[in-house]
């Protein structure tokens, strides 16, 4: 299968691993098409001043994947844990940088 994805923001990012994870083992291509780097999309960009902030609680940002098929890698970390693998203090802004965001989609 061959597949091609205009937008590798978070939503296109999130759409690709979850058609991934439900193909399972059979063969596909998935291509992304965006200028930005891929799971940032220009709203989450990691250069962002940090006074750019998130407008939703962190703790609702999650690439996870939680039901049927997981991907192999990095895709099974909250954003609020990922944050707190990477050393941030305790206890968790809720409303971070949006760069922060980038830096987590990024990964």
């Amino acid at each position: 299968m061959r597949v091609a994805r205009i937008g590798a923001a978070p939503k296109g990012l999130f759409a690709a691993g979850r058609l991934l994870a439900h193909l399972g083992d059979r063969p596909a291509q998935v291509t992304m098409l965006d200028p930005q780097q891929p799971g940032t999309g220009a709203a989450y960009q990691p250069e962002q001043p940090a006074w750019l902030r998130l407008n939703v609680a962190s703790s609702l940002v999650d690439a996870g994947w939680h039901s049927g098929p997981r991907p192999s890698s990095g895709w099974l970390t909250t954003f609020d844990q990922w944050r707190q693998d990477s050393g941030e203090a305790q206890p968790l802004d809720p409303f971070p940088a949006r760069g922060r965001v980038g830096a987590y989609l990024a990964w």
